[in-house]
């Protein structure tokens, strides 16, 4: 069990307090990421399984061929990420998982 901030998803005063208390099973590593990231902001399946990979350290092209999808297929998920997550780019959202995904 682990804290998270989740600062700059709101232009409010009050976004530095922004939180989530993240309860995982360590032997459900890689699920409880999913599960958490689905609850947390909503995303589909597909879209916590892109960000889950990417926290891991994949790259598009690798998960691309991984799971048997277009690169562009994988863009507009990752732009619907973006959207859910208020990020903007990769690294910013790859970063803000880092504490929310757990490690293998």
């Amino acid at each position: 069990m682990y804290p998270m901030r989740l600062t700059g998803l709101t232009d409010s005063p009050l976004s530095l307090f922004h939180a989530i208390l993240v309860i995982s099973d360590t032997d459900l590593m890689q699920s409880a990421g999913m599960m958490t990231l689905r609850e947390a902001f909503e995303l589909t399946a597909a879209e916590s399984r892109l960000a889950v990979a990417l926290a891991s350290g994949k790259n598009l092209e690798d998960f691309a061929a991984e799971r048997g999808l277009s690169k562009q297929t994988l863009r507009n998920q990752l732009k619907s990420v973006f959207m859910k997550t208020g990020t903007n780019r990769q690294a910013q959202l790859v970063m803000m998982l880092s504490n929310l995904v757990p490690k293998k």
